[in-house]
């Protein structure tokens, strides 16, 4: 067996367990929330009556109008939805396992990071409740796919337009993603710096142009209270920066809030090796860029809430972050000896006890909650 073989045998494997853990999850139910019955009332409303409404009655204002029309389409979305969901994660599963398989050379570390992803507490959260993160995950996912291709191949470009302006009309975040997408073409493109511009400005327009139309329409229609022009713009930077740092920090180990500076320290340090070694990877570098467009986008405009969207929030990028983490941890590992590589490979197996414990806690939660009469919010 060759190892391109095996490694899709592993990744099958993998993706095979976590879409059972998620099933057991929400065996019985994905579970509802303040935005998952507003999703309804928008899909019913617009079936019935051709209008999107809330649970209120009023004009739905506070997201997107993709996910509301497309539940639209059945008379059961929450039945429908069960099965959507278990596709989806297996699609991003394979999705993560081909980049994975690109970036990271050493199996041990490709296997830890598959499973630390598609076992973490964070997927499986966004697969439990009736939610449109999954398919956001699943179409930002897909364009940090395609934007490297899209250098050579104007196929791709058409397809990274397509991925973007359905992330924006997705999810109001989604214009994070494709700014910090259209500062990869940017800097990137293969034509001059003049052109390179003109072409991220046309990406950035194009896949925008939903998000506008959107939300200028609500804003001067429905005299909407959410108005773009009224957004408490850059006063939260360091409550949202704050909040943001501990939810990733708390993704990886079991620490405080107070050590909110090592994760910090950790992202500028990754930020200088990245920077070193990953000169020529042009997934890598658009990753990154993704990241770095949402993060900025979350943390310098809108007040985060509630504490526990922090999770939320940081579920988008955890899949980027963490095929990143794990290819700095294989790049690492290049030209040492085997026994560096076999102290690292346990360390990281030991690691894993620590998210595959806080999934195993929620889930068995999640479960119950599936089961009972009630759905509630979730809790970490």
């Amino acid at each position: 067996m060759n190892r391109l073989n095996q490694w899709r045998w592993i990744a099958l494997v993998i993706i095979s367990g976590s879409t059972l853990l998620q099933w057991f999850a929400h065996s019985c139910g994905l579970l509802l929330t303040h935005d998952s019955y507003n999703y309804l009332s928008a899909a019913k409303s617009f079936r019935e009556h051709g209008q999107l409404l809330a649970i209120t009655g009023d004009p739905y204002i506070y997201w997107p109008p993709l996910f509301p029309v497309l539940l639209s389409l059945f008379r059961e979305p929450l039945k429908v939805m069960m099965w959507t969901h278990l596709i989806l994660f297996v699609a991003i599963g394979s999705i993560m396992a081909i980049i994975a398989e690109r970036l990271i050379q050493h199996k041990i570390v490709r296997g830890i990071c598959m499973i630390s992803l598609m076992c973490g507490v964070h997927l499986i959260m966004n697969s439990v409740f009736l939610w449109s993160e999954l398919l956001f995950i699943f179409l930002a996912l897909i364009l940090s796919y395609y934007l490297p291709k899209s250098k050579e191949l104007s196929s791709a470009f058409v397809t990274s337009l397509i991925l973007g302006f359905l992330l924006c009309i997705q999810r109001n975040a989604g214009i994070y993603i494709v700014s910090g997408a259209a500062l990869w073409i940017a800097i990137e493109g293969s034509l001059s710096w003049q052109q390179n511009i003109k072409k991220a400005l046309f990406f950035f327009i194009i896949t925008t142009s939903g998000f506008w139309l959107w939300n200028l329409s609500i804003t001067f229609l429905f005299s909407s209270p959410f108005q773009l022009q009224k957004g408490d713009f850059f006063y939260y930077i360091g409550y949202n920066l704050k909040g943001m740092m501990w939810t990733l920090l708390k993704t990886y180990l079991p620490l405080k809030e107070s050590w909110t500076v090592l994760m910090v320290v950790i992202l500028i340090g990754l930020f200088f090796f990245l920077k070193k070694n990953f000169k020529e990877d042009l997934m890598l570098r658009a990753m990154s860029c993704i990241i770095l467009g949402y993060l900025l986008g979350i943390i310098l405009l809108f007040r985060i809430e509630a504490e526990e969207e922090l999770d939320r929030f940081v579920s988008v990028i955890l899949p980027f972050s963490g095929l990143i983490f794990f290819s700095a941890i294989d790049k690492m590992l290049i030209d040492k000896s085997n026994r560096i590589k076999m102290i690292t490979s346990f360390a990281l197996t030991l690691w894993l006890i620590y998210p595959l414990g806080r999934t195993a806690k929620n889930v068995i939660q999640w479960h119950e909650t599936s089961c009972s009469v009630s759905t509630v919010s979730v809790n970490q």
